[in-house]
């Protein structure tokens, strides 16, 4: 029986990638983020055989010098997203608490004077290839800044108390480039 494409792509993320008989030596994904006028774009990047991804962004019509939650969630559903993505089963928290956070857990992004958010990111939880890998779930930026579970309410230790959603998007694999 013929494999459906997302349990091919899902095999192809699980083994070295070949490209015109190059190997990929960087698996690289996007992220198109829209809501009610906030719109951006994050890009994710991660070597073959690194822990680390890289992930870039920039974000704009946030409200001015504000901080937001930034979380990979479970699905890649929009309408409904589901919990921070977290197959470890850990509580939320921090991107630095690498052994008692969601695997979603990315932290926050601030906007400047213009209500633009440009970052830079390097995370060593999640990853863009293997059976983790975040390609396929969504990202969301909360209307509120993160407070790693370090507020006195049930939402801090779920969620951060981050709020709405102000933008989301699918992450989706980007083309590689050899």
């Amino acid at each position: 029986m013929p494999q459906s494409n997302s349990a091919s792509l899902v095999s192809k993320l699980q083994t070295p990638l070949i490209s015109s008989s190059k190997s990929i030596v960087n698996v690289q994904a996007v992220c198109t983020l829209y809501g009610d006028g906030v719109t951006g774009c994050i890009r994710f990047s991660q070597p073959i055989g690194s822990i680390h991804v890289k992930i870039q962004g920039e974000i704009q019509n946030l409200p001015p010098n504000t901080k937001h939650g930034m979380h990979i969630h479970t699905f890649g559903d929009l309408s409904d997203a589901g919990p921070h993505y977290n197959p470890e089963n850990k509580g939320h928290g921090a991107p630095f608490d690498l052994e008692h956070r969601h695997m979603g857990d990315l932290g926050n992004i601030e906007s400047n004077q213009d209500g633009i958010a440009k970052f830079e990111i390097m995370d060593q939880k999640i990853t863009l290839f293997g059976p983790y890998t975040i390609i396929g779930r969504s990202c969301i930026i909360s209307e509120k800044e993160d407070d790693y579970a370090r507020g006195e309410t049930e939402d801090s230790k779920l969620n951060g108390s981050t709020g709405a959603k102000l933008a989301s998007g699918i992450i989706g694999i980007a083309n590689n480039v050899a």
